[in-house]
């Protein structure tokens, strides 16, 4: 009964560490899965990224420049000499409208431009949502987007639906262009005053 009396005591002592040692290699297993699983939606968020970008290069492009084109030959003044301006989480446009025909050349674009704001309310949700990577999608076509959607915001901001995911995305991108080129002219001020020497002639008797 003794013998019996002193296994029990010992197996009691052994199972704190047993307990502690299974703890930790669940929180391991835990970890692990997490890891693999941000490592695996991140690849995904790849993978709807370069689809969206290669969709907006072989689809959307050709839309935009039918629009164009269709503008050009009518025009659309609206589109040539509004004014667009982008605060920090904002847009602000002040349309012109002041020329011959606007209301009878704006229902004759209205099939192209459909076409091409509903090819970029759609292209913009995968990012403005997160199921796709925005920042390298910008890399690539973070310009001409926001060419795009600042040449035909006159008419975007008053057909768009509150938090609409083009304006979203456009004002998103086009600060981040802004604060780039100002880090980029930063970088050339600060390496040109470290490239300059200051020569300082002292009075006589100095």
């Amino acid at each position: 009964m003794e013998h019996l009396k002193n296994i029990l005591e010992l197996l009691y002592l052994l199972s704190g560490p047993a307990l502690v040692l299974f703890a930790y290699k669940a929180l391991e297993q835990i970890k692990v899965t997490k890891d693999l699983a941000k490592i695996n939606a991140k690849r995904e968020a790849y993978k709807v990224t370069a689809d969206e970008c290669r969709y907006y290069s072989e689809k959307i492009i050709p839309l935009i420049n039918t629009l164009d084109k269709k503008v050009d030959e009518l025009g659309a003044q609206i589109f040539q000499k509004s004014v667009v301006k982008v605060g920090a989480n904002s847009i602000e446009v002040k349309p012109f409208t002041n020329y011959i025909d606007h209301d009878d050349v704006i229902e004759k674009l209205t099939g192209e431009f459909v076409d091409v704001a509903n090819a970029l309310s759609g292209f913009s949700t995968y990012f403005v949502s997160g199921i796709a990577d925005e920042k390298l999608a910008y890399n690539t076509l973070g310009r001409t987007y926001c060419n795009t959607v600042k040449k035909y915001a006159p008419l975007l901001v008053l057909i768009s639906k509150e938090n609409n995911s083009a304006i979203q995305l456009f004002v998103i991108w086009s600060n981040r262009a802004i604060k780039d080129k100002a880090l980029l002219e930063k970088r050339k001020i600060e390496e040109k005053i470290k490239n300059t020497s200051e020569m300082i002639v002292k009075p006589i008797g100095t």
